[in-house]
Formats: C-alpha cells, structure tokens, sequence
C-alpha cells in the first residue's frame, strides 16, 4: 500500500485561495488597467505626414516616363534600323511594366500625353544614354528606399533596364 500523504489543513486551503488574485495581479499595473484617454487632444484626425518613399516612387515614376518618352521616338524615328526600332519597342512596353508597378492599385499609371510622343529624330547613343541614366538612377533610389519591398521593386527594375541596354545595337543604328 502507497504511503499515506498529509492532508492540508483548512486554514492552509482558505489562506492560499486568498492570496491567487493577489499573485494574479502583481505582474499588472494600475496604468494597464485605466481606460484609453480619448479626449481631442490625444485623438489625430490629420493626416500623416508624406512618406519619404512616396517622394521615391513619384520621382522614380517621372524619370521612367521621360526614359519611356525617348524610347517611343527612337522607336518612331525615321531611318532607324529594325533593330533599333525592336530594342525601342521593348523599351517602351518595359517602362509601361515598370509605371504599372509603381502605381497604386486602383489608380491608373501615368501616360504621356499624344504630343510628348510626337516622333522626332532619337539616335541610338541617345537612347543608350538615356536608358543608362535611368538605370543609375534607379539602382540609387533602390539603395535609398526605406520600405525593403520598394527596394527589391527598383534595384529588379534597374537590373531589368540594365539588362535591355546590354542588347541595344551596337554602333549609330539610325
């Protein structure tokens, strides 16, 4: 037969059921327990304040859009070689990709207007240059991004036009 184990005493059983909400809150503070102030002064109703990335975005949407300008003229320049004219044509429908990344849902991606797309007279170095400037300028803001998704998005798109350069033709192609 086990061993008979003592039984506690009554006095013992009431004082230790008095003590648990004792022990329950010592770890609480009477703050925690106080209701959220919700007077005007603790209540903001403006807005907050613009997010340096939004500044990014708008910044990196416009470069995008003026690289997106000069691609569609190369590509409608009279005289350039298919090859230009393909590489051109790429260009665009990548910046288009880039702009609808950028752009909020349920917002439309900014467009030229018909007349920042009236084709003038690009040349291929032209175009290099301009997408080269863009791709720089995008690996910097990508280094610059706060948020790390808007980061990985620049530092891909950079990469992504950084790529599209590396196949432009070689010499004038115009």
């Amino acid at each position: 037969m086990p061993p008979q184990l003592p039984t506690p005493s009554r006095r013992s059983l009431l004082g230790a059921a008095s003590s648990l909400p004792l022990a329950a809150l010592a770890g609480c503070s009477l703050e925690d327990l106080r209701a959220p102030e919700t007077t005007p002064s603790a209540i903001t109703t403006s807005a907050p304040p613009p997010d340096a990335d939004e500044a990014l975005v708008t910044s990196a949407s416009d470069r995008i859009l003026t690289a997106r300008r000069t691609a569609a003229a190369a590509a409608a320049t009279p005289g350039a070689t298919a090859a230009v004219s393909t590489a051109a044509t790429t260009l665009v429908t990548l910046h288009d990709t880039h702009l609808a990344a950028l752009t909020p849902e349920g917002e439309t991606s900014p467009t030229p207007s018909p007349s920042a797309t009236t084709p003038g007279t690009v040349s291929l170095a032209r175009l290099r240059r301009s997408e080269t400037s863009l791709q720089a300028d995008l690996a910097e803001d990508a280094v610059s991004a706060a948020n790390a998704e808007l980061a990985q998005l620049l530092a891909s798109m950079s990469a992504a036009v950084a790529q599209q350069v590396s196949l432009l033709p070689s010499g004038s192609g115009r």
